[in-house]
């Protein structure tokens, strides 16, 4: 979601002769920019959007480009509200005041033409002695924008990544509040605060996003455990002022690299891993098998592919470290932006970060040498010339940055054992796909309230399917340090009408181990996706309509030591219970020179972490919450808002 937010969840849908714009900055790893939407310099690399009309194809983008003139319809009204935008998380607990309790603006910062220019602050950490920080972002917008990708950074290192809320004339104003522990060993430092949100204001895109940032310090009497040193997978351009993120698929770099050097008296270790497409990624969980991107070159125009499976891959010296199968992230622009006003997508302000543990690595990373840590993000390119199933580096592109957590001993833990390698002891992995087409006459081919006169044959439905499954196993045979993952994954496609309807039903279903910290981690991720556009006058394009509707879900149990490290991945310590959906449905059209923009979501939550349960159902329809019932350790339930 590096760029400005085009509604879609089809890869088929038309190109329109609109202002496009790219997700992203696409400038140099050494720039780093990390971007939702236009860039100044280099110029901008169009999404598949910018594909001009000819005889009506190049269809799979008008959702991305066309919910914009939604604003266009609605004049701004000073009678009414500014709207609350939200995420739906449990809060963080209220702590009562301690020693250092003391709160710190770190930032005060008006974002408007600001590509390649990141807020930059000089962080000093507090007089007194603290053990947890948590900061709290709040930022308003009035008028026209997309909505935008920001990342904050202390040094070479991300501690957040999250997108912005789209805004409505009358404006909006979006609040989320992080738990900051983990960085613990950061925050106790003078650091150089980057925080990196890309926007641009003329007068077209007319909203800047006005922010404020404040960390509260405090002392715990039983503070969660924390790192003690942490060290970045990532362009380390912080000193230059600029956010260190590598973005794949940039000046032919399909491979993340990095040397770093561990202490001898390292005892364990984690990485975490932050990760999330742009432009022909930004929605890989409805690309295509990479022999299907044709399949509707009158309607539907080159789609997107690679498959819908994605895995990232994590390499220490060049030896399979652990993988990431991801959560299909949607912006507060994906698939239709009715379905995210008040409500935004699951993460959307919060995007979590995958964690390997690389323990059983240890023994080898304590030599005091220099040792390489890659990445790659892989899809499917379809089997090989002898029938084996091959996965390649995907296309543009993907924003990643990781961390390594050093966990120290008091002493050279693994100094006396010998600086060895582990082993590799389970590793398979099997990926299977097909898909077909129905061939019709074209003649007059009548779709969605249009005809299109074409005398050869052409293609009416792509049906695909692809199943992935992954087990791993690394153990160090002398400290008997073990990581395991196993996972699976499904999604069903299809496209219909010509290549103006899709569906994709997806699932990545997983567990994973870790004997160090003796934690079992499980997780799924469902979604259901179906979206339509319809052309009243086609191939004329100047009216349009589009329908989605979409399901999606998050589901972690993990049985994580209580007192132990807040994870990356449960965004908690200790351990967890998780299960939300959304689901909702949204339309958007212009015809006639009059748009229109439509949708209603619901959302489900239930966490059990910290000692208690907390639990949401809210209900919201264009703009307006009907119902938010919140319960805390099972009792409540009273309709805290209602609306009508």
């Amino acid at each position: 979601m590096l760029s400005p937010s085009w509604s879609w969840c089809i890869l088929g849908l038309l190109s329109l002769s609109l202002p496009v714009t790219s997700r992203s900055s696409q400038s140099g790893q050494n720039r780093g920019a990390l971007h939702h939407g236009l860039v100044s310099l280099p110029p901008p690399i169009l999404p598949r959007s910018s594909r001009s009309v000819q005889n009506g194809g190049a269809l799979h983008h008008a959702k991305r480009s066309m919910h914009r003139l939604a604003s266009d319809l609605q004049s701004p009204n000073q009678s009414r509200p500014v709207l609350d935008v939200f995420q739906v998380f449990k809060p963080l607990a209220k702590i009562p005041l301690r020693p250092c309790d003391t709160q710190v603006v770190l930032m005060e910062h008006s974002f408007a033409n600001s590509y390649g220019k990141p807020f930059v602050g000089n962080y000093t950490p507090p007089s007194c002695a603290f053990t947890n920080v948590e900061i709290e972002f709040t930022a308003k917008a009035r008028g026209r924008q997309f909505d935008r990708l920001a990342a904050m950074f202390l040094g070479d290192i991300e501690v957040w990544r999250l997108s912005t809320a789209e805004p409505t004339p009358w404006g909006i104003v979006f609040r989320y509040t992080k738990d900051m522990t983990p960085y613990l060993s950061l925050w106790t430092e003078p650091q150089k605060l980057i925080f990196d949100l890309g926007n641009i204001v003329n007068n077209q895109y007319t909203s800047p996003f006005n922010t404020t940032l404040v960390a509260r310090f405090w002392t715990e009497a039983k503070p969660p455990v924390t790192a003690d040193l942490i060290l970045p997978i990532s362009t380390k351009v912080g000193s230059k002022g600029m956010p260190s993120f590598f973005n794949t698929g940039e000046a032919n770099s399909s491979t993340i690299s990095v040397l770093q050097v561990l202490p001898r008296d390292t005892k364990k270790a984690i990485v975490s891993i932050s990760a999330n497409g742009q432009i022909g990624e930004e929605f890989w969980w409805s690309n295509v098998l990479s022999n299907d991107t044709e399949t509707f070159p009158d309607t539907a125009g080159p789609l997107p592919g690679y498959s819908p499976f994605r895995e990232i891959q994590l390499y220490i010296d060049g030896i399979l470290a652990g993988v990431v199968w991801p959560f299909p992230i949607i912006f507060t622009g994906g698939v239709a932006p009715g379905l995210w006003t008040p409500i935004v997508g699951i993460d959307a302000f919060d995007l979590r970060e995958s964690e390997i543990d690389i323990t059983p690595f240890v023994p080898l990373l304590t030599d005091g040498r220099k040792h390489e840590f890659s990445m790659q993000i892989m899809g499917y390119d379809g089997p090989t010339n002898n029938g084996t199933s091959q996965l390649v580096p995907v296309g543009p592109y993907w924003v990643v940055t990781g961390k390594i957590f050093v966990y120290k001993s008091d002493i050279d833990a693994f100094g006396f054992k010998g600086h060895s390698p582990p082993e590799t002891t389970i590793s398979t992995f099997a990926i299977s796909a097909s898909s077909s087409r129905v061939e019709v006459p074209a003649g007059n081919m009548t779709f969605t309230n249009a005809t299109m006169t074409n005398n050869t044959l052409t293609n009416a439905t792509l049906t695909y399917a692809i199943a992935a499954s992954r087990s791993l196993q690394i153990k160090h045979p002398l400290t008997g340090a073990t990581w395991t993952q196993d996972i699976s994954f499904s999604n069903k496609g299809h496209f219909d009408d010509f290549g103006l309807t899709q569906t994709n039903v997806q699932s990545t279903m997983g567990e994973s181990t870790s004997s160090t910290f003796n934690t079992l981690t499980s997780y799924s991720y469902p979604l259901n996706c179906t979206s339509t556009t319809f052309y009243p006058s086609f191939p004329k394009t100047d009216s349009i309509r589009i329908t989605a509707k979409l399901s999606h879900g998050l589901v972690i149990d993990s049985n994580a030591t209580t007192g132990g490290p807040v994870s990356l991945f449960n965004l908690v310590s200790g351990p967890l219970t998780l299960d939300t959906v959304q689901s909702g449905a949204a339309m958007f059209g212009n015809e006639r020179n009059r748009s229109y923009n439509f949708g209603h979501t619901e959302q489900m939550f239930r966490q059990r972490s910290g000692g208690s349960l907390y639990t949401r159902e809210v209900r919201a329809s264009n703009d307006t919450v009907f119902y938010d019932r919140i319960g805390l350790d099972g009792v409540g339930g009273k309709a805290l808002t209602v609306q009508r």
